[in-house]
């Protein structure tokens, strides 16, 4: 859930690579530390646009997307975070940003007739 309030992704440093390959856009990178995770990293700035849980069978079983990325500094932010787990979808929009705060402090504002679900 942190990836998707701050806009970022952290991937873990293990050895646990399963699978590396690449095409002209994207590196994809396949790890396994108790869960299958598959991320698409953008060759041009190293920035993580998707990053999925497998199953066994290496189908998604939850997907994260991040998109319309800023500059801070040395890091870049998503602005748009979306999640898919089967058939529930959930997009998160950050419309201000501020850095260099000394405490973070966030609004979540959704639609009164949003079903909350647990995962």
């Amino acid at each position: 859930m942190m990836n998707i309030l701050t806009g970022t992704v952290r991937i873990p440093y293990n050895r646990d690579t399963i699978a590396y390959s690449d095409d002209d856009t994207y590196y994809y990178l396949t790890l396994k530390s108790g869960k299958i995770r598959k991320y698409w990293i953008r060759k041009s700035d190293f920035t993580v646009e998707k990053y999925v849980y497998l199953n066994r069978k290496m189908q998604a079983t939850l997907t994260f997307s991040f998109s319309n990325f800023m500059m801070n500094g040395n890091g870049q932010y998503a602005k748009k975070m979306e999640i898919t787990k089967g058939t529930i979808y959930v997009k998160y929009t950050i419309t201000d940003i501020s850095f260099q705060q000394s405490s973070l402090s966030f609004n979540v504002e959704y639609p009164s007739k949003v079903r909350h679900i647990r995962w």
